[in-house]
């Protein structure tokens, strides 16, 4: 019994440690999308960085990475970016280069 509630403390605890570190990374996005729409690419380059950090996996960080390599002209860094967002999610990579280009359209 004793080991039982031991197991379920160190389930429960693990659990909110998860829940309090999660989402950091977007709000290290956030940061990063104000930072390009100040055009401080560089800025921008070093928060997505930082999400990218966070979660390798994230495609949309790399996606937003890229777009602020393309921004300070550094297009090689941006087509690896590209790249590896397509690689993560092909699916997401689509949608999001769709979405962009009708928001392109509209505006």
């Amino acid at each position: 019994m004793l080991k039982e509630r031991i197991v379920l403390l160190i389930i429960l605890l693990i659990a909110v440690f998860l829940r309090a570190n999660a989402g950091s990374e977007s709000d290290w996005i956030k940061a990063g999308d104000k930072a390009l729409a100040a055009q401080d690419h560089e800025q921008s380059i070093l928060l997505y960085s930082k999400a990218i950090e966070e979660k390798p996996e994230h495609a949309l960080a790399y996606l937003k990475r890229a777009k602020a390599y393309q921004a300070s002209g550094a297009f090689r860094k941006s087509a690896y970016d590209m790249q590896k967002a397509y690689q993560l999610d092909p699916v997401f990579f689509k949608s999001y280069l769709k979405t962009s280009k009708n928001y392109q359209f509209k505006n």
